[in-house]
Parts: structure tokens; C-alpha cells; sequence
């Protein structure tokens, strides 16, 4: 889910993914907002309840922001979203799956190519986990991090943000609903989806989004 308003976004975000958790969440938690063109962003293993309790989740700064629940998936708390770009310059979640494009991507070669290039990954864990990128040393990598850093590593060639995520979307589609937040713009939430819902609400005030009516 993702708000945009005059309003502090922490709380509101986290009311609004206590609403939808229970449809496939509560295992791992994370938000992010931007405030004075700088990062904040909290995630734990566990449901809202736990990240409000174990951090201070609901009082970070900024009236713009993003926050996602998840299931497991294997990993430690680094395998919950959001996953940031290793200067803590965007934040970057998403909700859906490979579906129709698992077997139609290369998910490993583009892993590879990017920690070849020098890009840190946070999800690195031993061993083979599920579906997700594996690298040649036999380390496995969260696949919405890998999009994370390469949206990251598509914006000097494509100069901005939004056309560095579109970019990474073709080249490297699932069925999914994203977003992101950026320092460079720190007034925008960046969307993009395949196949997957994002709902959109406005009133005077402010936008929200998410992926269900509930929220």
C-alpha cells in the first residue's frame, strides 16, 4: 500500500495494511517514507502489530510512503519487504509472483550480472531457497530485491526514477503489482503492474493505494 498527503504517512499506512494483512501477510512487515529528501524505513519478522511494537515504525517522518506485508518465504528478516538500493536512496516493494513469465525469464543471469557489477545484496542467503535467483557461488537472492537494484542500476542510462522502473519491468516482468519511492522525487510514488490489482483512492487531502478495497 502507498500514501501521498499532508498528513504524517506512518500511521496512516499502518492502519491501512492492518486492514488487508490477514489476506497474505503477517509473517514479514516493513514500511517506508521519505521526509526531507531522506529514507526511512523499518521492517521485522512478524505482523503490524509487531513492527509498531518492535520499532519505532509509527512515528518515522515524511507524509509520503509505502508499506508491505507478506508471507514466508524462507529468509531472515532481510527477505521482507521493502528492500532499499545499497545507498538508501529508494525503497521498493511488491505483491504477485513470476506466473505466466517464471519460465520466460532468466532470473539467475540477471541476479548474477548485477552482484557481478557490484551490487550488494542484503537477502543474500546460503543455500538454494524456492523459486528465487540463485547465484553461481550457490547463495539465493529475494527477486524483489534484485528488481530493487535493477531498477537502481537502470537509472543513469534512462534519467529518472520512472523510466529506470519502467525499463526494469520489460526487461524483467513478472505477474506483479510494484512500488517505489524515490529521494530524487520525493513527492511521487512510482507504480507499475502486470496482472495484479492496485487500487487507487483520492479525495481532497490525499492518494492512496493498494491492492485491495479493504485497505
Amino acid at each position: 500500500a502507498g500514501y501521498i498527503g499532508c498528513e504524517q504517512a506512518a500511521p496512516i499506512l499502518l492502519k491501512i495494511m492492518a486492514e488487508q494483512e490477514g489476506l497474505g501477510g503477517g509473517y514479514y512487515t516493513g514500511i517506508a517514507t521519505i521526509h526531507e529528501r531522506k529514507l526511512y524505513y523499518r521492517k521485522v519478522i512478524g505482523d503490524v502489530s509487531t513492527l509498531m511494537s518492535e520499532t519505532d515504525a509509527k512515528e518515522l517522518p515524511g507524509t509520503i510512503g509505502i508499506i508491505h506485508s507478506r508471507t514466508k518465504s524462507g529468509g531472515n528478516v532481510e527477505w521482507g519487504h521493502p528492500f532499499v538500493d545499497e545507498y538508501e536512496r529508494m525503497a521498493y516493494i511488491a505483491n504477485g509472483s513470476g506466473g505466466y513469465f517464471e519460465e520466460e525469464r532468466d532470473k539467475n543471469s540477471v541476479a548474477q550480472s548485477l552482484f557481478d557489477a557490484g551490487h550488494i545484496f542484503r537477502s543474500r542467503t546460503p543455500g538454494p531457497t524456492g523459486k528465487y535467483p540463485l547465484l553461481s557461488d550457490g547463495t539465493s537472492l529475494h527477486v524483489s530485491e534484485v528488481m530493487c537494484h535493477l531498477i537502481e542500476s537502470f537509472i543513469p542510462e534512462c534519467g529518472g526514477p520512472v523510466e529506470a522502473m519502467h525499463k526494469a519491468f520489460i526487461t524483467f516482468p513478472s505477474e506483479l503489482v510494484g512500488l517505489m519511492v524515490h529521494i530524487d522525487i520525493p513527492d511521487c510514488i512510482v507504480a507499475s503492474r502486470i496482472n495484479q490489482p492496485l487500487l487507487i483512492g483520492r479525495d481532497d487531502k490525499a492518494t492512496y493505494l493498494a491492492t485491495t478495497a479493504m485497505a
